[in-house]
């Protein structure tokens, strides 16, 4: 629907639509519920000037009968961050304050990590890494093994579709996934540099009026549309 210009919302309301299953949980022995399938999913997109999400009314309800009580269903977002970007932030099963932290890690003015912010290959890196360096992260993984994913996911695609960047990492043992997910950009930073040392200009890099880009962490992620 978005490749025939349809906007986020309306094909937000074509995917709810659509989405008609229901799944039953049993909460004992003798009972259970059932639950609209539609309540239970966060949908979330970007264009170059809006974006859609929808939190299912029942997640809330789901982790809680899990046993994780302490997670919270949350998105943020801006349209025309900086009038370069959209984006929206978002997740579910998280430690309370795992999306804020999403979003202030993309909103981020300095630095800190050295992953460079010129570009949004490194405001997606600088995103993710603020989740674990604040202790947040899906509150199953944090509980298990003190990790904030099982994976870590970041990609970029050029304007004319082909592939900026694209790193995955998915059960990596022991490790945070995010921690090897950096190792992996910080490669891939040596090879596309935020600034171009023989001209001191920065480079557009990952800038571009078509891009668009994704990153997870766990069930928590980012989507942007670059604008400029």
């Amino acid at each position: 629907m978005m490749k025939q210009d349809a906007s986020p919302e309306a094909a937000l309301t074509a995917m709810k639509e659509l989405d008609t299953l229901t799944s039953t949980y049993d909460l004992d022995d003798t009972n259970s519920i059932t639950l609209e399938d539609v309540e239970l999913r966060q949908y979330g997109m970007a264009d170059f000037s809006s974006t859609a999400v929808y939190s299912g009314r029942s997640l809330a309800s789901l982790w809680n009968l899990f046993g994780f009580g302490d997670s919270e269903v949350a998105d943020v977002g801006k349209s025309n961050f900086t009038d370069r970007y959209t984006y929206h932030a978002l997740g579910n099963a998280v430690k309370s304050g795992t999306v804020s932290s999403l979003q202030s890690g993309f909103e981020e003015q300095t630095d800190d990590f050295n992953f460079g912010l010129c570009d949004m290959a490194g405001k997606l890196m600088t995103a993710m890494y603020r989740v674990p360096a604040g202790g947040f992260g899906d509150v199953r993984c944090l509980r298990q093994d003190g990790r904030s994913a099982t994976g870590a996911y970041l990609h970029i695609d050029n304007e004319d579709g082909t592939e900026l960047i694209h790193i995955n990492e998915i059960d990596t043992d022991t490790k945070e996934p995010v921690e090897v997910l950096k190792e992996a950009f910080v490669e891939w930073r040596k090879n596309n540099p935020c600034e171009d040392k023989s001209s001191g200009t920065a480079p557009t890099v990952g800038i571009s009026p078509l891009i668009k880009a994704v990153s997870m962490l766990g069930i928590a992620s980012l989507i942007f549309s670059s604008l400029t």
